[in-house]
This record gives structure tokens, sequence and C-alpha cells, in this order.
């Protein structure tokens, strides 16, 4: 996945130059054989023919483009991905994937690349969400599921050579023993009015997947006038009521998981 020929930097060039030729260390580039052990071609520039100081030199490798494949992830709604305990920046440095090509086929102009846990991002569900599978798009004409099995090992066949980067997305769907769904109906839809809609669904569990105990309070911007969550006419107050009668208010709690609350 590199270029044959890497560029070589003295950490200390004046040093350098005390013990070691040529002086211009760009120059050894010149001198770099290929094979199985790789080399440099150093002289010594002292008297003696024995360098007086240890060096260090950095030796860089560029990337062949055309032998790598850059790999994108994203989510759908309902989760976030992480890299150790950072949330996943394409943009950073440090969490850009960039793996080799495998079995390219010249004649084809394909090749092909294989997909692991170990160096993707990992997703991060929501409270009352939870992950379900990752999808792919090698060619830009859209994504297809990939095997919901862990640890995820999976190969993408057939990906054009002109293809440098792939995108693959992380879903995310419900998940029912973590989130409360609550419907609303109304008696008198004449002066009453639902802004956000006849149901609500709240997760049971914060952040840390702890149990969190929903009060009617929770439910305000479904509910309440002031926080927008209904219309009243004038001179109309609205009285909440759950699946059983009782009347509910912003600080009664409810007790189902599911329930019918009307006003």
């Amino acid at each position: 996945m590199y270029q044959p020929n890497p560029t070589i930097d003295a950490v200390d060039l004046p040093s350098w130059i005390d013990s070691y030729t040529p002086t211009s260390v760009s120059s050894l580039n010149g001198s770099w054989s290929l094979g199985t052990n790789e080399k440099f071609h150093v002289g010594v520039s002292t008297a003696s023919g024995a360098p007086s100081t240890s060096e260090t030199l950095i030796v860089t490798y560029k990337i062949n483009p055309s032998a790598v494949v850059g790999v994108q992830a994203e989510t759908n709604t309902g989760g976030k991905l992480m890299v150790g305990s950072a949330e996943y920046d394409p943009g950073n440095i440090n969490h850009v994937i960039t793996r080799a090509r495998e079995n390219i086929n010249a004649t084809n102009n394909t090749y092909e690349l294989t997909l692991k846990e170990s160096y993707l991002p990992t997703p991060k569900p929501d409270p009352g969400f939870k992950f379900d599978h990752w999808q792919y798009d090698k060619d830009g004409n859209g994504f297809v599921d990939a095997p919901s099995s862990s640890p995820f090992d999976f190969t993408i066949t057939g990906i054009p050579s002109s293809v440098s980067n792939i995108t693959i997305k992380a879903l995310f769907k419900e998940d029912p023993n973590t989130m409360n769904t609550y419907k609303f109906k109304l008696s008198d839809t004449e002066h009453v009015g639902l802004l956000r809609g006849s149901i609500a669904k709240l997760p049971n569990i914060d952040t840390n997947g702890n149990p969190r105990t929903l009060t009617f309070a929770d439910l305000a911007n479904y509910v309440d006038e002031a926080a927008g969550g209904i219309t009243v006419a004038s001179g109309y107050t609205v009285v909440w009521k759950d699946s059983s009668g009782a009347v509910v208010t912003l600080v009664a709690t409810p007790t189902n998981l599911q329930q019918i609350l009307q006003a």
C-alpha cells in the first residue's frame, strides 16, 4: 500500500554531518536499494573511519493511492459512532480509516476489501435504541446490508478500481424494551389541538443504560400548552386522564409502559 521509494531526513543534521556522509541527507534517496533488505547506503566522514555519535534518521513512506481505499462511516438516527471515548469525526486525522486493496483484478478493474470490527468505529445507541447492523455503499449506487453477525468480518467484492472511498453506515432501531410509548386522544377536537402528533416515545433509561423514572412532566412537549404541545381555545381548560380514567398532572407518574392519555 506504500510507494517503493521513501524519503529520509536526519533528526539532527549538524551532528549528522560531523560523522556521516553525504552531508545532504536527502541525497541518500538516490542510494535506496529495493529487495528483501531494503536500505540506504551511508558513508562516514570522520578521519578514523568510525562515526563519533549515533544519529537518528526518519524514513517516510508515501501511501500509493492506487493501492488503498478510504472508509468513511456515518449513522442514521438513534445513535452515534465512537473511537475510544471520543465521538467519531471523519475530519480528525486520527479517525481516518485507510485500508489496503485486496485481490486487485487488473482484467476486470475491480478489487476487494475486508471490513473488521477491530478498525471500525464503535456504534453507540442513544437511550431507547439499539444497534442493528451495518450497511455499505461500494460504488455510490446505494447502500447494501452487511451481515449482522459479530464479530464483524466481511469482504466486499467487485469494487470498481476507480473508487477510492467507500461509505459504511451504522443503523440503529428502536428498542421496545427501553422505549415507552404514549398515545393521546382528544374528546374535544374543536377546542383542543395536538401540535406534535398523537404518539410520544420516550426512553426509560439514561445515557449510561440505567433505568430512569418517567413522569407526566416528561410529556410536557406533547400535552402542555405552555410548552407548545397543544393549542387550547380561549375559555377552555385541558384535563388529562390516563387509560384507567385517573386525572394526571405534570407531577404525576405514568405507571404503564404503554398507555392512552385522553384530554
